[in-house]
């Protein structure tokens, strides 16, 4: 249970970082 919790927060650390990796291409 704990791994998917980890998964969950990594997630949602990385949804704001999602635009910028966009627009690095």
């Amino acid at each position: 249970m704990k791994i998917i919790l980890t998964l969950l927060f990594a997630l949602a650390l990385m949804v704001p970082f999602a635009p910028v990796f966009a627009q690095m291409d």
